[in-house]
């Protein structure tokens, strides 16, 4: 993946969005557990299925013999029946709509960090790649019952989603951070050598700053043959064929060298022997 910003810079926003993506999850798996103990702690609740029953009564049939106050006491008790079970209907009722208001509330927060993530990408990403990792990671995969609670679904799902989310965030986190423990980078979108938070800047097209896009796609230290850069440099292909072609490549690291030095402090490129290796400093180094 490629930087619009220093590694450092990175991974501060990720950790943000983990932090943020993190609470989220913790909000959603307690307002779950509450609406659990709810349910537990009131037997007429529960969280209702994908099927209900009927709410169809009629009315107790007029059984031959039984008079008329005696039918008139069964009917009294059979309307109490019907106005109780309407009752705790009513409240199952507002307890599902409780439960699709928290969903619908855990998805809008949904959606804002991860419209927040994408937002976050958009500084810190010069490529379209890691947007396409985070985006397409899913936990569609996850079999569904027929006959699934509505709530405990939702939840599983979305909680699935959020850990499947989170886990290329601390994976792009990961990545970065080796970067962070060798802290001199090229971001070739800028033309800029950054250190920590230090920058120095080349001019566009250059050949310093081709010389540094070539040689930052190794590790600090890696020699690279002095022909592979020149090769990069110039189009050419037949090689370094004489001593303008030689100080075209020195010329390219002494400049290198001079603004880094007044930028960081220390020269960055080590050209000798026909091959090429950026450098930092041991005593540097021991301050990592």
């Amino acid at each position: 993946m490629r930087l619009k910003v220093s590694p450092k810079v990175v991974i501060d926003r990720i950790d943000e969005l983990v932090k943020s993506g993190q609470e989220l999850l913790s909000e959603v798996n307690k307002e779950y557990f509450e609406i659990l103990d709810e349910r537990d702690n009131d037997g007429e609740l529960d969280f209702g299925g994908l099927f209900s029953q009927s709410n169809d009564f009629t009315m107790p049939p007029l059984i031959f013999g039984l008079n008329n106050e005696d039918y008139l006491k069964r009917l009294a008790e059979y309307q109490a029946e019907i106005k109780e079970k309407e009752r705790k209907e009513q409240k199952q009722s507002e307890f599902r709509s409780k439960q699709e208001a928290i969903v619908e509330n855990w998805r809008k927060k949904y959606k804002q960090w991860q419209q927040s993530c994408f937002e976050v990408f958009e500084i810190i990403f010069s490529d379209y790649v890691p947007v396409n990792t985070f985006e397409r990671a899913s936990s569609q995969n996850r079999k569904r019952d027929l006959y699934e609670i509505y709530f405990f679904g939702k939840h599983t799902d979305l909680v699935a989603l959020l850990e499947v989310k989170l886990k290329v965030l601390r994976d792009f986190y990961t990545e970065i951070s080796k970067n962070v423990r060798s802290p001199l980078t090229y971001l070739s979108e800028k033309n800029q050598i950054v250190f920590y938070d230090f920058v120095c800047q080349l001019k566009p097209d250059s050949n310093e700053a081709l010389l540094c896009k070539k040689m930052f796609e190794f590790p600090i230290g890696e020699s690279i043959e002095e022909i592979d850069v020149y090769e990069f440099i110039t189009g050419d292909n037949d090689g370094i064929s004489d001593k303008s072609s030689h100080n075209l490549i020195k010329n390219a690291c002494d400049g290198v060298n001079r603004k880094t030095k007044d930028s960081f402090g220390f020269s960055i490129m080590k050209n000798q022997a026909k091959s090429i290796k950026l450098s930092i400093p041991s005593k540097i180094i021991a301050n990592l």
